[in-house]
């Protein structure tokens, strides 16, 4: 339960960081899949504070097919944990909602990189804890 953001705390990054490398283990074994976690204060044109996970190829695009297994259950917890804005698959968010990815209802598409956008409202965060 130590991932769990408290109503009144910021993400921590290295946190986060920390959960999606320990969950995603298996997964992050391959040589040709990384992971990296961004602060969104690093972009420029961002005003906003919020991380953003950012799973890539190395060289080879990634098959669906190969890391649903992995991907779809840790995405279950993470929007349970985290306050999720969206998650793009190869920089699009054409494949409709975040329940769409957990369903499986994307297709066996070729992968080059996955980003998961958190939100950084903690008034949105508490109402879906039921704190307010």
């Amino acid at each position: 339960m130590k991932y769990i953001v408290k109503f009144n705390e910021k993400y921590d990054i290295l946190d986060i960081e920390s959960y999606c490398r320990n969950y995603l283990s298996y997964m992050l074994d391959d040589p040709n899949i990384y992971l990296e976690v961004i602060d969104s204060k690093t972009l420029s044109q961002c005003r906003k504070t919020f991380p953003i996970i950012s799973i890539r190829s190395k060289q080879d695009r990634i098959k669906w097919d190969d890391i649903k297994d992995y991907f779809i259950p840790f995405v279950n917890i993470l929007v349970k944990e985290y306050n999720i804005y969206r998650i793009e698959i190869n920089g699009l968010n054409t494949f409709g909602t975040i329940q769409n990815i957990i369903n499986d209802n994307i297709g066996n598409i070729s992968i080059y990189k996955i980003d998961i956008i958190f939100r950084d409202n903690q008034e949105n965060f508490r109402k879906k804890r039921g704190l307010e």
